[in-house]
């Protein structure tokens, strides 16, 4: 689908790209003028007068004396170059009904990927950068089942957890997943994750962000755009993070949304599983199964409205999820569950018998804190040359995982 350039469109996109992307801004300067055009031809005085931030009268003069910015907002206007790229604006059809709810929405959508994408019922998982092996294994598991289950799988494309969740949703069949960028659709940040980031386009999921094309990464747009990695979404799952991290802001967002939460547990003495235990503590939900998500969010009850909506719009053009009234997140306090009935789905423990017979007595041996060689060693009675041998089978086969020199079980 092409991009429709209108004027009104355009004008918008200038004033977005003057505010340097500020919601608060936008929004006061489209109520004032009540046009973009009106706006931008404004004086700085008037601007001013709103008691906006100074930096923004200081952009609009800018703006209107040096052809270099509007040259600039040229350059990235033609960077919406792509096959699959599209702009969404607040009031268009396809823009996706949860994050119109929340209070700030983005007025625009940078979308780089599948639209259809967008409209489907979405889990964020989130976590640390920095994970353990074990994160690594229980993001990409769960992300994996959970679009076995028809959820596309929502974060944020850096390092870690958002990389395995991404990477399990696409091992998923036709699972689909959405990155939520701190840069421009046409950048990839982190660049490492380039070949990541077009598996996803070609997948059949999205490259998204509020920020225009050739936006560089900065440290302040990773905090703003977690409230679109939760407001896209019916809930955010937290797998590993330390108690001052970037997961627990996506968290609290997700809360101030009316947004479930739910946190994987770990164990007593990792850094990295105390910002689990404190969301925890605060009343999101513990999982240790991906199917207990899907009970939580009871998918076809609380999305049958939004499909009847999408069919409506395909067929007539009009949008009923644009009347506010209906909601998919009503203003009641989120109770914790006491008791879940949900079976299992892939996630348990590795059987014994899933394992090679001469992998097994080592196998009984480990726990999950971690164990030096020597103890190893005391406790299996195996040799050196041997265990050293058969813990490096059990890593290949995801079966034991080393950590600061400790072996420890892990889930396959």
């Amino acid at each position: 689908m092409a991009i429709h350039w209108s004027q009104r469109l355009v004008d918008e996109l200038a004033l977005w790209f003057v505010v340097q992307h500020s919601v608060s801004a936008f929004s006061a300067l489209m109520v004032h003028f009540g046009s973009a055009d009106k706006a931008l031809r404004a004086s700085t005085t008037t601007w001013q007068s709103l008691r906006l931030h100074h930096a923004h009268p200081k952009k609009l003069q800018e703006w209107q004396q040096n052809p270099a910015l509007a040259a600039q907002f040229e350059q990235a206007i033609r960077s919406l170059n792509h096959v699959q790229d599209h702009v969404l604006a607040l009031d268009d059809l396809h823009y996706p009904r949860p994050l119109k709810q929340i209070a700030d929405p983005p007025p625009f959508l940078f979308v780089r990927g599948n639209l259809h994408a967008l409209s489907q019922p979405q889990i964020a998982i989130v976590g640390s950068r920095k994970p353990s092996q074990t994160g690594h294994q229980i993001a990409a598991q769960f992300a994996h089942a959970l679009a076995q289950q028809g959820f596309v799988l929502t974060s944020g494309l850096a390092h870690g957890i958002d990389a395995s969740v991404h990477q399990g949703a696409l091992q998923a069949g036709n699972g689909q997943t959405i990155a939520v960028m701190g840069t421009g659709t046409n950048l990839c940040y982190p660049s490492a994750n380039q070949a990541l980031y077009q598996q996803i386009i070609a997948a059949g999921g999205a490259v998204i962000s509020e920020f225009m094309p050739n936006t560089p990464a900065r440290e302040y747009h990773f905090p703003r755009r977690n409230r679109i990695v939760s407001g896209l979404s019916l809930g955010v799952l937290v797998v590993e993070a330390a108690l001052k991290s970037g997961s627990l802001i996506t968290a609290q967002t997700a809360l101030e949304q009316n947004r479930q939460v739910f946190a994987i547990p770990g164990h007593i003495y990792n850094e990295q599983s105390r910002g689990c235990h404190q969301l925890i503590r605060d009343g999101a939900l513990l999982v240790d199964d991906p199917q207990q998500i899907v009970d939580e969010l009871d998918l076809p009850r609380r999305w049958h409205y939004l499909e009847q909506g999408q069919e409506q719009i395909a067929a007539t053009g009009n949008n009923p999820m644009q009347d506010d009234s209906q909601t998919l997140f009503p203003n009641s306090a989120i109770e914790p569950v006491t008791a879940i009935g949900a079976q299992p789905v892939d996630s348990t423990l590795p059987a014994a018998l899933e394992i090679p017979a001469h992998l097994q007595p080592v196998y009984q041996a480990l726990d999950w804190v971690g164990m030096s060689l020597d103890t190893l060693v005391d406790i299996t009675g195996i040799d050196v040359a041997t265990l050293t041998s058969h813990l490096m089978e059990m890593e290949l086969l995801g079966f034991a995982v080393q950590q600061g020199g400790l072996y420890q079980r892990c889930r396959q």
